[in-house]
């Protein structure tokens, strides 16, 4: 879903994952609530269960993405930051869900360039049916949310 202000293409943030499964909403959540919070001039908020191919476009008119995601690890609510670089996995899918590095792989492929991309991730406790966050993964959405904030350029 596409936030229904007027975007600034400088900036996107995406933020995926399924809701419908516990900590793997965090993305979605995440973006929901920056979509709320900061000026639209600032970054074009995008919300969606997967990276997919048809988010090239968008990718393709930034200088910045920022992807928000939760992830499986040994220490739920560890929050990870990494530049992504384009690359390609051994059996991408223009149908299903992408690597982040896929898709910037297809965006340079499609369109020229890729932005500079910052993953996000936040290690998950839980990802059984539900639609709340566990409590480690709740107490680093703050965190996140700041972290995004600091990447954004200023307000005009």
């Amino acid at each position: 879903m596409i936030s229904d202000s007027t975007p600034c293409d400088d900036v996107v943030i995406i933020g995926y994952g399924n809701t419908l499964r516990g900590d793997d909403g965090l993305g979605w959540i995440a973006a929901e609530f920056l979509a709320g919070v900061i000026q639209p001039c600032q970054a074009w908020v995008i919300t969606c269960h997967q990276l997919t191919i048809d988010l090239a476009e968008a990718l393709s008119k930034s200088t910045l993405a920022i992807l928000i995601d939760a992830c499986v690890g040994a220490e739920p609510g560890l929050i990870t930051c990494d530049d992504i670089q384009p690359g390609r996995n051994d059996a991408p899918s223009l149908h299903h869900h992408m690597p982040p590095e896929s898709l910037l792989a297809c965006t340079e492929a499609l369109y020229g360039r890729a932005p500079r991309t910052v993953l996000i991730t936040v290690t998950g406790e839980s990802f059984e049916f539900g639609s709340d966050l566990s409590p480690a993964v709740k107490a680093a959405l703050p965190v996140v949310i700041k972290h995004v904030k600091s990447l954004l350029p200023d307000a005009v």
